[in-house]
């Protein structure tokens, strides 16, 4: 989960981070994928909804 999943995957591109999908709207968020080197690909999603977790500095 990020805060601005446009800025967070530049971000990873830029550090060489394999973004497999381009990204797609749901009725939740914003989602798309990066390959994990040996553990296959994960979600990354920007969510529309208030985050659950608690905010950190």
């Amino acid at each position: 989960m990020c805060d601005d999943i446009h800025a967070t995957v530049a971000d990873l591109k830029g550090r060489g981070v394999d973004v497999g999908a381009e990204i797609t709207e749901e009725r939740w968020g914003l989602t798309t994928t990066i390959e994990i080197p040996g553990a296959g690909r994960m979600g990354l999603y920007q969510p529309k909804h208030p985050s659950p977790l608690p905010a950190t500095t």
